[in-house]
């Protein structure tokens, strides 16, 4: 079975919720592409979108992911050295050329309709410099709030849930795989739990 390249999802209540918050994890996002639109009561934004539907791997036989300026364009490259940052890399080159696994990001719109009122917090709209990482979508029947990374939130009145997203252009690869602050606690207790255990049995020895 082939699977659509183009995500188009509409969210009408909770449950709808919940899968497009799955696809909107670890999306990219600068403030200064987020629009409220008082008038139409309307919320729009333009993200980069980790294809979470198609996390298969793809391998980079070349070690080139990000390298070939020829495959992204400036947007494409801007969203995936943001993508680095926000898993604590500061190259996103990859001089020490090898094979890396390829995943995917696409542009994409995302529209919220029946908007009343919209309240941030640690996030400014006019800011054009900041870069975010949507972690969640917490939804209620009457209210929206997007999670992102930094203790940053846009909460979003609803009078009732209306969400669109639709993906823009096509996709372009990225070595990035998300991790979650949480994984990377839980790996670093397990190695440090594992490494107590090996000292406590060599000392019982």
């Amino acid at each position: 079975m082939v699977r659509p390249r183009h995500l188009k999802l509409r969210a009408r209540d909770l449950d709808d919720m919940a899968v497009m918050a799955a696809m909107l994890q670890d999306a990219v996002v600068r403030p200064a592409e987020m629009t409220y639109q008082a008038r139409a009561k309307r919320f729009v934004m333009v993200i980069s979108r980790f294809r979470w539907e198609d996390p298969e791997v793809k391998p980079d036989p070349a070690g080139e992911a990000a390298s070939d300026g020829e495959s992204q364009t400036p947007d494409s490259r801007a969203d995936t050295q943001a993508d680095a940052r926000m898993d604590g890399q500061e190259d996103a080159r990859f001089e020490d050329a090898g094979p890396r696994p390829l995943y995917e990001r696409v542009n994409a719109g995302l529209c919220i309709e029946n908007v009343r009122g919209v309240r941030t917090q640690k996030l400014d709209l006019r800011d054009k410099d900041q870069v975010f990482s949507l972690l969640t979508v917490e939804a209620r029947p009457n209210a929206l709030t997007l999670v992102f990374s930094g203790g940053a939130l846009v909460r979003l009145e609803v009078s009732s849930i209306a969400c669109f997203l639709e993906d823009l252009g096509e996709p372009w690869a990225t070595p990035w795989l998300p991790l979650h602050e949480t994984e990377e606690s839980e790996a670093r207790a397990a190695d440090t739990a594992g490494a107590e255990s090996g000292a406590e049995s060599g000392a019982s020895e």
